[in-house]
Order: structure tokens, then C-alpha cells, then sequence
């Protein structure tokens, strides 16, 4: 939404997209600006300003064109509607004088070049420094905020803040720093992670303790990092290596017979509120008594100026919508087809890595719950990287 469809109002219209083009036609023949337009398969909306609204349907009846009026947005619609609300008025009288105010103070803070760190943390850090969504524009020193982030942070090794009118650009990069515990440790052996018999080994380095064909249990050397001859110092390396094993695998999936599911009965209130900078001015609020089992459904409509910039202003709707638990029962087709998705769906997981020679699926329909038991023979990789401590 605009700034100016905001202020001014704004028509939402739709009607039956074979129309479409002799609607453009006629706003463009009686000077009526539109915008936003959508389509669906065989319908159309857009937006018309609210002083040409009644314009527009008069002309396409005349035209024997069929339009239809969805709803009027913007702050005189909002007036209109809740004129026996004093505090509508003034609320929005007071968030005029306060965009006013704030008109040389940051409105939005615009980040690029994060992956790891997410926003949340960027903007504390940001905000730490000096820089938040209302701060003065002239009391910002880019260059010295810049540095001063770099100083707190140690995730990040460079950073730029631009500031363009009211908004602010900050570019950063990243630390490449392993996280903590999955660096590769100087010295170490190579454990079986899981019980096997061995069927390959392939990139070794180091002293095997294992051939093919070995049964190893979890938790045995395959590969030792220590090497040596008799009457000679011991050498100590990193042992690394991929060891191939056939194991068994068992996948075991229940799938209820009763299950609970929230059936929505609809709206049973509604909260509206204007959201400015960090301000929040409630328009009205849900006055009636709650049914025992609801959610709320939270919708925040922001602004933008002509240029994308994101202004300090809100629309904040919260639906209040009330459901109830219903008990529902599956059949046995429907719990066999779950219960085979979630089968595929956790071999694609957990043995992505694996070549499958065999598998057996065994469904059993019980009283109350269906229980697939899948046993699977693959050939996977078993090597797991175990430190060598020393003191």
C-alpha cells in the first residue's frame, strides 16, 4: 500500500476479466488512475482512488460492464467507519503530528550480506551502537558506528552504513568461523559409528586395524592415528578414511487410528491498531466475551513510499477466530498410505547416504493404531572421527 492511497482512501473493484480491457479503457478516457491490478482465472481486482470510485461504476454500468465493490481502504474509510469513536480521529491526528516530527529520524534499517546472523541480532547489535528505527539523522557518525559494531561483534569482519533520506543501508560480511566442536581435531583415530560387517575401505590415512570382511561392533578403532616400529619414537597423525560396512537398519512408524483436528467456526472479533515507529495506538479492541477455544491471527500491513522505502507505519490487525477440537477416525487404506509417506520420507532423511541392497515392510492394523516395521540392509559409511587427547 502507499503513503497516498493511505492518506486519500482508496477502492478495492473487481469484476469478470473478459471486461478487463474495456475497464482500463474507460479510466484511461475519463483521467481515473488505477493501480494494482490482479488477476485470477477468470476474474480481475485493482485499486481506484476513492473520489473516482463512483465515477468508474457509474461509467461501466452505463457500459453494461459489470464491477463490483470489495471494500474502501485508507484513513477515510477508517474515519468514516468509527466517526463515533472519538479516539480514531485523534489517534490519527497524533500519528500525523508524530510522522511529521520523526521526519529527520530513521524510518527503516535495511540489511544485506547476512546468512548466519540473523536480523534479530543485527539490529540489537545496531541498536547497541546507536542506530534503531527513530534515531536522529544527525546524530549518526556512520564511520564511527560502523566501527564500533565490528568492536562488539565477533561475527562479522566488515560493515558499511549508508544513509539515503530516511533510510539506512548496512552491508556486512561474515566471519568464516567453524562453529564450536565440528573443527577437525590435530590428532585422532576413526571409530565405527554403528555395528557392521566391513565391506570397503577407500582415501585411508593412517594405520587400518580392520579388512573387509571383519565384523566391528560401535565404538571399535577402524583406523589408528598412532604408528611405529619397534625401538623407534611413536608417530602421531590424523587418521581419516571412509570405511564402508553392510548394517541393518529398523524403521518403526505409528499411525493413530482417532486423531484431533481444530475446525475453524470464524471470526468472533477484531482488533485494529496503528503502529508507529515502536508506538502502538489501538483503534478499538474485541469487547465481547471469548469463546473458550480461539486463535488470534496477527496481519501487519506496512507502508512504502513511491521508492520502496519502507515508512514507520503500520496497519496492525488482529482476528480473533474460533475453532473447535474434532475427534476424526482414519480407515485402514488412509493409515497404510500416512504411515508408507512417512516410511519414504524418513529413508530419504536418514539413510540418504546409504545403498539399500534389501528391505521388508511389515503393517499390522491393530485396535487402535496401525504400525509399519521396516528392517533395511544397506552398505554405509561407518567412519566417525574420534580426538586422540594428549596430555
Amino acid at each position: 500500500m502507499s503513503v497516498k492511497a493511505f492518506f486519500f482512501g482508496y477502492a478495492l473493484i473487481s469484476g469478470d476479466r473478459k471486461d478487463l480491457e474495456s475497464v482500463i479503457n474507460i479510466c484511461s478516457e475519463n483521467a481515473i488512475h488505477f493501480s494494482g491490478i490482479a488477476l485470477d482465472d477468470d476474474s480481475f481486482t485493482f485499486r481506484v482512488g476513492l473520489a473516482h470510485h463512483k465515477k468508474l461504476l457509474r461509467l461501466a454500468l452505463n457500459a453494461k460492464i459489470e464491477l463490483h465493490l470489495i471494500s474502501l481502504k485508507g484513513i477515510p474509510s477508517l474515519l468514516w467507519r468509527h466517526r463515533r469513536r472519538a479516539g480514531v480521529p485523534i489517534g490519527i491526528a497524533l500519528a500525523l503530528a508524530l510522522f511529521i516530527f520523526f521526519s529527520g529520524r530513521v524510518w527503516d534499517i535495511r540489511i544485506d550480506g547476512a546468512t548466519k546472523v540473523s536480523e534479530r541480532e543485527l539490529l540489537k547489535l545496531l541498536e547497541d551502537c546507536g542506530l534503531c528505527v527513530g534515531s536522529k539523522l544527525d546524530d549518526i557518525d556512520c564511520d564511527v558506528l560502523a566501527n564500533k559494531a565490528l568492536i562488539l561483534s565477533d561475527e562479522i569482519s566488515w560493515m558499511s552504513v549508508n544513509l539515503n533520506k530516511n533510510v539506512a543501508y548496512v552491508e556486512i560480511r561474515e566471519l568464516d568461523i567453524a562453529p564450536e566442536g565440528e573443527g577437525e581435531p590435530l590428532y585422532s583415530n576413526v571409530v565405527a559409528s554403528r555395528d557392521g560387517v566391513i565391506v570397503g575401505l577407500e582415501n585411508i590415512s593412517g594405520r587400518p586395524s580392520v579388512k573387509i570382511g571383519d565384523a566391528v561392533s560401535r565404538g571399535q578403532l577402524l583406523i589408528s592415528g598412532i604408528s611405529g616400529e619397534d625401538g623407534k619414537p611413536l608417530r602421531i597423525m590424523q587418521a581419516t578414511g571412509e570405511v564402508f560396512a553392510a548394517v541393518d537398519e529398523r524403521i518403526e512408524i505409528r499411525i493413530p487410528k482417532k486423531y484431533t483436528k481444530k475446525i475453524t467456526k470464524g471470526a468472533v472479533g477484531k482488533e485494529k491498531s496503528l503502529i508507529f515507529f515502536k508506538n502502538e495506538i489501538k483503534f478499538f479492541s474485541n469487547s465481547r466475551n471469548l469463546p473458550s477455544t480461539y486463535d488470534k491471527i496477527e496481519v501487519i500491513e506496512n507502508l512504502y513510499t513511491k521508492t520502496d522505502a519502507k515508512l514507520p507505519v503500520a496497519i496492525k490487525t488482529v482476528s480473533i477466530v474460533e475453532y473447535e477440537n474434532t475427534e476424526f477416525t482414519r480407515t485402514p487404506n488412509e493409515m497404510k498410505e500416512i504411515a508408507l509417506r512417512e516410511l519414504y520420507r524418513r529413508i530419504d532423511e536418514e539413510l540418504s547416504d546409504a545403498e539399500i541392497l534389501s528391505r521388508t515392510t511389515n503393517i499390522e492394523m491393530l485396535e487402535d493404531e496401525c504400525v509399519l516395521i521396516c528392517n533395511l540392509s544397506c552398505v554405509r559409511n561407518i567412519a566417525k572421527i574420534q580426538e586422540i587427547n594428549i596430555n
